[in-house]
């Protein structure tokens, strides 16, 4: 499988050209500014690192990787069916931003394993989305719409047989949260699932920062043989917020 990451949007731009304002300013009156930083660590308030920059901030956001990966690594972990676990092996190198507001990784590149040999690669170009190859050919699946593309395109008129595996068809995030509110079933997109893609995001963003390969012990959560790494799974918090 290869994950695509692009960060050449209009918007990555404008993030790779901003500039630090001349001095931090007074949060507006209608922003809990204290509130909105929550356990993060407090720096001073400026404008464009807080509404949609925050993406951008590691401390707040962690860039491409978490902001539009988490949107690619669940359906690598739907297709493998690993929803309940994640991979063992995790390597990834990039480049920070090196903006005065804005320290996220832009540019990288990565590779993770799972216990049965299958390998994920992925990068920041092309476009957004998760390329499968098999012996037959490769599909592609476009993130914002759910494109399809495939070679050869004979490979889209394949008919999904009844002993073979099917999803449930989603009326979309909100409708399906509000319909389980009132049935008390499980969303189709549920914590656990949230939570184990999220692991896969921060793992990579790990594993660039300390500039090394990370094993990863997905039953106990745990970074194995790596205590500095391990120390990275959490960090402390503001006071006054706990857990």
């Amino acid at each position: 499988m290869e994950v695509r990451l692009p960060t050449d949007e209009p918007h990555h731009q404008r993030i790779r050209a901003s500039t630090l304002p001349a001095r931090p300013t007074d949060p507006p009156a209608s922003l809990d500014y204290e509130f909105w930083l929550g356990p993060a660590p407090w720096r001073p308030y400026f404008e464009p690192s807080v509404h949609f920059g925050w993406r951008f901030v590691l401390d707040t956001g962690a860039g491409e990787m978490t902001d539009r990966g988490a949107h690619v690594f669940d359906l690598v972990q739907y297709i493998h069916n690993a929803d309940h676990t994640g991979p063992v092996e995790l390597q990834a190198t990039g480049r920070p931003c090196n903006n005065p507001l804005f320290d996220a990784v832009m540019d990288f590149e990565f590779e993770y394993r799972y216990a049965d040999g299958l390998r994920v690669r992925g990068h920041s170009r092309g476009d957004r989305g998760l390329k499968l190859v098999g012996s037959r050919g490769w599909l592609f699946i476009h993130i914002h719409g759910g494109r399809l593309e495939a070679d050869p395109p004979s490979l889209l008129r394949e008919r999904i047989l009844p002993s073979e595996r099917r999803t449930e068809r989603s009326p979309g995030h909100h409708r399906n949260f509000l319909d389980c509110v009132r049935s008390r079933r499980k969303p189709i997109a549920h914590e656990e699932i949230g939570h184990r893609t999220a692991t896969i995001c921060h793992l990579l963003n790990a594993s660039m920062w300390l500039q090394r390969p990370i094993r990863w012990d997905p039953a106990a959560e745990r970074i194995v043989g790596d205590d500095e790494a391990d120390r990275w799974i959490r960090r402390p918090l503001r006071h006054p917020w706990t857990i």
